[in-house]
């Protein structure tokens, strides 16, 4: 049987473990305070610095290190520099997108709009990322329009009508469109 992958945040949990010789990985939890629960001094601080970078590939500035206090913010900004979500993070936006998804969709029930629902087959929406018609005089109220620019506000992010309607299916291939370009490194202004 192949090894399991260790996770980021395991790995965060062993080298707080491992610096600071307070608890066991598994025994570490977000809201840990550094100094209070894992008896972090200003000296662990530099060498969990640079430890991360060593480790994890991650650069966490003097003063950004000495604004974090507990283990949860360093798991947002180690995931954060890494190109990924917290679990809360991604749950957040999900839940977020199906209350827009909803609102514009009155007609469905929010309980159907669910990760592996197809967007057509399940829900009858139809391409998402489609323009108007092109027909009306603009008093056309396009529910898909409605929700891309509602999702793009909301996130302060902008899709690409043509480039990012390729392989969307589920509701799933839209929250995870929607995650992608709600992070940091990939939004685009």
């Amino acid at each position: 049987m192949p090894a399991r992958k260790t996770s980021t945040l395991e790995k965060i949990n062993n080298i707080l473990s491992e610096r600071l010789e307070t608890k066991k990985p598994e025994d570490i939890k977000p809201h840990h305070d550094l100094r209070r629960d894992l008896g972090a001094d200003s000296l662990d601080y530099y060498e969990l610095a640079y430890y991360f970078e060593e480790e994890l590939g991650v650069s966490i500035s003097e003063e950004k290190g000495w604004e974090i206090r507990t283990v949860n913010e360093i798991y947002r900004e180690v995931l954060s520099q890494l190109g990924e979500h917290t679990k809360y993070e991604k749950g957040k936006i999900i839940n977020e997108t199906r209350r827009v998804i909803s609102a514009c969709y009155p007609v469905i029930d929010e309980k159907r709009i669910v990760s592996r629902a197809h967007l057509w087959h399940d829900l009858g929406i139809t391409n998402l990322m489609k323009k108007c018609c092109g027909r009306c005089p603009g008093g056309h109220d396009n529910p898909n329009k409605k929700l891309i620019e509602l999702i793009e506000q909301k996130y302060d992010i902008k899709f690409d009508r043509e480039k990012d309607n390729l392989n969307m299916d589920t509701v799933g291939d839209f929250y995870r469109l929607v995650l992608s370009k709600t992070h940091p490194k990939n939004k685009q202004k």
